[in-house]
């Protein structure tokens, strides 16, 4: 391989790897010519002003991006110009307002681009779908794989989870019959081991008839 095609492959490398690690921007890019009123191309210098408005009639007060430049056009009366940091969050209907020499020209509504809201990455589905824009969807869900990786499962209206660690049982809405099912769990516990820790040979029996109780409250 010729030193000269050596050098040029190495020189496309790094522009290849500098343009792959380089993030991406928020500029715009506009192109535009520059005509007079009765259509005729004007060539010649000339101070733009391009504003991103929430407002048709671009008044000041509705204004969220302002740029001011003086440019020269090329021979066909075009300008090719990008707008720096245009970091909004596109959630409103903004317009782009066009100032030539001080006199707004026009207010060109902006659209999106088509697909974009729709892309493959969001499967076709609308931005209501999912969190937090709805805070009411229906369905089962897995959570970091499901309850049965480590995660959380909610299927048919029911919690799954491998281990749950409640901090104040006292924040639980529980349901009459499940609260006194609960504090008759407890205190059955409770009192079987107390009387394993007092176990004797004599009270052999009772205690294990306090748990064959105590499993069937359990159970039911």
């Amino acid at each position: 391989m010729k030193k000269g095609l050596k050098v040029l492959l190495f020189i496309s490398a790094i522009f290849l790897l500098d343009f792959i690690s380089a993030a991406i921007s928020d500029d715009m890019h506009l192109n535009v010519q520059v005509r007079d009123s009765s259509g005729t191309i004007q060539t010649g210098t000339f101070a733009f002003g391009f504003n991103i408005s929430t407002a048709s009639d671009c008044n000041t007060d509705s204004v969220v991006f302002a740029n001011a430049t003086t440019q020269a056009t090329d021979a066909r009366g075009i300008v090719s110009y990008y707008l720096d940091d245009v970091s909004l969050n596109f959630t409103d209907q903004y317009y782009l307002c066009y100032y030539r020499d001080g006199t707004l020209k026009s207010a060109s509504q902006m659209a999106r681009v088509p697909y974009a809201f729709n892309s493959k990455f969001l499967n076709g589905y609308q931005s209501g779908a999912f969190f937090p824009f709805n805070t009411s969807v229906t369905g089962d869900f897995d959570f970091n794989g499901g309850w049965e990786a480590g995660g959380i499962t909610i299927q048919g209206g029911k919690i799954y989870a491998d281990t749950g660690f409640f901090y104040n049982l006292s924040k639980l809405n529980l349901a009459p019959s499940t609260s006194i099912l609960l504090a008759a769990i407890i205190t059955g516990l409770v009192f079987f081991l107390n009387s394993l820790a007092n176990l004797n040979n004599s009270s052999l029996l009772h205690v294990v008839g306090l748990w064959l109780k105590f499993k069937l409250l359990i159970d039911s």
